[in-house]
């Protein structure tokens, strides 16, 4: 927003043994991600079930959310 250059310093410590090391086991991945793939689901229908019980917002509130439909579909498992 100021025209400036945004820096961060990002430590490495460990990529090198990290990048040459054994692959990630692809079975732990997809249970891993499919835990937190649940997760993040079921912590979702929780707060959208918890906002029906409140007041329609007003147009122009600043507070107001939008709701977006899920129509993303997780990828199949290879």
């Amino acid at each position: 927003m100021q025209q400036k250059a945004l820096t961060f310093s990002v430590p490495l410590d460990g990529f090198a043994k990290t990048f040459d090391g054994a692959p990630v086991d692809f079975t732990t991945y997809q249970l891993t991600r499919n835990r937190m793939l649940e997760f993040a689901k079921k912590a979702a229908a929780d707060q959208q079930a918890n906002s029906q019980g409140a007041t329609p917002a007003q147009p122009g509130d600043p507070n107001a959310r939008v709701t977006l439909p899920n129509t993303a579909q997780p990828p199949a498992p290879q």
